[in-house]
């Protein structure tokens, strides 16, 4: 439904990035999360998405594991 993305640094070519998720919020039918990337203690990314959640058509939805069945 929504997703964004904000560059705040350059990295180098041969950084190591690492990054942080979080799921703030789980309704229903929407999920909020957030993402920061990092290099060093260096925020060089952040994103927040909406995300609408919607069931498989086939078998019922998402498994036990995360994954569609």
């Amino acid at each position: 439904m929504q997703l964004d993305i904000r560059y705040l640094k350059a990295v180098q070519i041969g950084s190591f990035v690492v990054a942080r998720c979080s799921n703030e919020r789980k309704g229903r039918s929407v999920n909020i999360a957030r993402a920061t990337a990092f290099v060093g203690s260096w925020a060089i990314t952040s994103a927040n998405g909406i995300w609408k959640i919607t069931r498989c058509a086939g078998k019922g939805g998402v498994s036990s594991d995360g994954f569609y069945s």
